[in-house]
């Protein structure tokens, strides 16, 4: 009797061993779960403002572009007024003249 006693005695103090490494395995995933977890919502919210920097600098790349394409336009447009205003003076001289000449 005092045998099975003694070996039902190991045996549940081995089950309560067993039973303790468990709990602390459980509790030591919950932590790391919740590490995760927490990290997770970070990255979530690293990831929404990079995503709105993107579209921040998407939109001031456009009117980047837009500017670049009025400066390039620009140059061609004052060329254009002056090679009028150089080729309305022209005409106006030779009429002028020619008004001289009739006089």
């Amino acid at each position: 009797m005092g045998d099975i006693n003694t070996r039902e005695c190991a045996q549940s103090s081995e089950s309560e061993r067993r039973l303790n490494n468990i709990d602390l395995t459980l509790r030591d995933f919950g932590a790391r779960i919740g590490e995760v977890e927490t990290k997770t919502v970070v990255y979530n919210e690293q990831i929404k403002m990079i995503l709105n920097t993107l579209q921040e600098i998407k939109v001031g790349l456009k009117e980047l572009q837009k500017t670049v394409d009025d400066l390039e336009k620009r140059p061609a447009d004052l060329s254009q007024k002056i090679f009028i205003g150089v080729l309305t003076s022209i005409i106006t001289a030779l009429l002028m003249l020619g008004l001289k000449l009739l006089q």
